[in-house]
């Protein structure tokens, strides 16, 4: 596995549209409900989804199976099991 991208770090904001999508929804107690997390785009799922939807080849190598995601913490355990960590 390689990356598909170079890290998305907690202050970009790049995913602020979709958050604002979000919260016009009125999906916020959705979201906190199901993550205990308030809706920000400083969380990784709207950081996700940016990727799946702007990275070429990223959705389908998702739903093939291809594709994993994970902040850095979990990039240098899999880095430094060779994958057993996952």
């Amino acid at each position: 596995m390689v990356p598909i991208h170079a890290a998305i770090v907690w202050q970009d904001r790049r995913t602020a549209e979709r958050w604002r999508a979000l919260k016009d929804d009125r999906l916020e107690p959705m979201v906190s409900e199901k993550t205990g997390l308030l809706l920000d785009p400083y969380f990784s799922a709207t950081k996700i989804a940016w990727i799946l939807d702007n990275v070429e080849g990223a959705r389908a190598s998702a739903e093939g199976g291809r594709l994993a995601f994970g902040t850095v913490d979990t990039f240098l355990l899999w880095r430094l099991t060779g994958g057993g960590a996952i």
